[in-house]
């Protein structure tokens, strides 16, 4: 008997036997702590049945602080990190100073071109979009922010 589907809708389609995956949320001041967790808690939840590991990555090891004031303190950097089969991007206010920001935009852009697959909430679409790795691909955010993300 197979277990029941989990409640928020289908998984990428993963080859079974790929063993743990390694999703890697970026963390950076002025997220959105809403944009960052609640995906985390979907791919963490333990109806999940895919094995996956969940890292926050920084621009550095500092805590970065969400809009919300909670700090969130990296595993890893954007430099040390392991390869990764998932890159997220949450979105928020702060996403403008990272796709202003060419050195980490340079470290982003590695990252998903060495991932599996790329994910992002809201704004976090445009720092997708600085990187051009998504050029020609439908995407979408949050309707009241999409020129601001549009905008790169």
């Amino acid at each position: 008997m197979s277990p029941p589907p989990p409640p928020h809708g289908p998984l990428p389609k993963i080859p079974e036997g790929s063993g743990k995956l390694i999703l890697g949320a970026l963390v950076y001041d002025e997220m959105d702590l809403l944009d960052l967790m609640g995906p985390m808690r979907i791919f963490g939840e333990k109806l999940n049945t895919l094995d996956i590991q969940i890292i926050f990555i920084g621009t550095s090891m500092r805590p970065a602080r969400s809009s919300q004031q909670v700090e969130v303190t990296p595993h890893y950097t954007l430099e040390n990190a392991p390869k990764l089969d998932f890159f997220f991007t949450p979105g928020g206010i702060g996403s403008k100073a990272i796709w202003d920001n060419e050195e980490v935009m340079k470290l982003i852009t590695e990252r998903i071109k060495e991932s599996t697959w790329c994910m992002s909430v809201c704004t976090g679409a445009g720092i997708l979009a600085k990187t051009g790795l998504i050029d020609g691909y439908r995407a979408t955010t949050n309707k009241a922010v999409f020129q601001f993300a549009a905008n790169e």
